[in-house]
């Protein structure tokens, strides 16, 4: 069996040889980066997430770094968030929900020292 597989692979093992043959072990390298992760321990994958855990490990194995991508997905995520503006009615509604909240906590009316009020004190103080 090795003789056939020899002679029946020879032209290949040859080219080998030639000026700018390129190797390709990509079955190799998918069956270990891949397998790794997502068959040694045995979970339960969604397409999404096995997909999503496939292009991670492909990442970091070309170089990258994960922190580096998490830190520039939330730069790009910080750029497109637009800040809130609200008109001076809706902060005054805002403003009056909260006094009213304030003025019925019957835990600050009782004065008692607690980790609690010093929570609500502080919470109304602010």
């Amino acid at each position: 069996s090795c003789r056939t597989y020899l002679l029946g692979n020879w032209a290949e093992i040859q080219n080998r040889h030639l000026p700018g043959y390129v190797e390709c072990s990509a079955e190799g390298h998918v069956s270990h980066v891949l397998s790794h992760r997502l068959s040694s321990r045995p979970l339960s994958w969604s397409k999404l997430g096995a997909e999503n855990i496939a292009k991670l490990r492909v990442y970091t194995r070309n170089g990258g770094s994960i922190r580096g991508l998490l830190n520039s997905s939330k730069e790009k995520m910080l750029e497109t968030i637009q800040p809130l503006k609200l008109d001076s009615e809706t902060l005054r509604k805002k403003k009056q929900g909260y006094a009213e909240f304030s003025t019925n906590i019957t835990i600050l009316d009782i004065g008692k020292l607690t980790t609690m009020y010093k929570f609500f004190k502080a919470l109304r103080s602010a």
